[in-house]
């Protein structure tokens, strides 16, 4: 019964690291793609400048 418990723990923490690891990327792509997006915004505004 032991056993069985700890693999179920296992596999808990690896699913939780897993989906914490794909929120992470995740959300630096998007961040990443903000930035991208706010860089060019702003560049044609300072060289208006």
């Amino acid at each position: 019964m032991m056993a069985e418990q700890d693999w179920m723990m296992a596999g808990l923490y690896l699913a939780a690291l897993a989906s914490t690891v794909l929120a992470m990327s995740a959300w630096s792509a998007r961040a990443a793609k903000m930035r991208r997006t706010v860089t060019l915004i702003r560049l044609p505004r300072r060289s208006g400048e």
